[in-house]
Formats: structure tokens, C-alpha cells, sequence
């Protein structure tokens, strides 16, 4: 019959003398999450950035088809637009630094 190990034969470590190994794959993986992360987060930005000129350019076409300004005018409103952009895209409000993200990855570690 199977008998169950009495609480004496177990030997309890305190926690100091528990060691860990280090896992060199995990950290190289952890690299390259970062790496993918910063990547992902500079295509957002790109996909942003290109969705906003295209908004400015559909705004000018439309500006031009439909209230036939003149060259001065246009300049005025597209100079407006442009001038719109920087709050619309703000960088510090999405960039984030690789020392954040490692801030980041250091948290859902722990």
C-alpha cells in the first residue's frame, strides 16, 4: 500500500537558500518581445501619421472642389489644418521610450 510521507520527511529551504536559475532563453525572449513591441508600436504611429495626411489631403480636395478658393485662401486653410496635426498628434501622449517598456515587461514579470 502506498503510504503517504509523514510532515518529518519533508525538508523545508527558507526562501535565501532557494536558487534560481537564471534562463538565458527567457531573457532573449523577453529581448525580442521589447523589440516586437517598439516595432508594433512604430507601425501604429506610422498607420497614424499616414491616415492624418490623408485626412489633410481629402480636406484640401474637398476645400478646392467644393468652394473653389483661391490659392491664398487654400494656402490659408491647408496652413490650418497642418496646424491642427500637432494636437491631434501629440508624441508625448502616445510615444513610449524603450525604458518604459521595459518598466513595462518588468512589472508583468513580477
Amino acid at each position: 500500500m502506498d503510504e503517504e510521507p509523514s510532515k518529518s520527511e519533508f525538508v523545508e529551504l527558507p526562501v535565501d537558500e532557494l536558487v534560481l536559475e537564471e534562463d538565458p532563453t527567457w531573457e532573449v525572449g523577453i529581448e525580442a518581445d521589447e523589440e516586437l513591441a517598439v516595432e508594433e508600436l512604430r507601425t501604429d504611429v506610422e498607420l497614424i501619421v499616414e491616415e492624418l495626411r490623408a485626412e489633410v489631403e481629402l480636406t484640401v480636395e474637398e476645400l478646392r472642389d467644393e468652394e473653389n478658393m483661391t490659392s491664398e485662401e487654400l494656402c490659408d486653410e491647408e496652413l490650418a489644418i497642418y496646424e491642427e496635426l500637432p494636437t491631434k498628434l501629440d508624441p508625448d501622449k502616445w510615444r513610449l521610450r524603450e525604458d518604459e517598456l521595459l518598466d513595462i515587461d518588468a512589472e508583468l514579470v513580477a
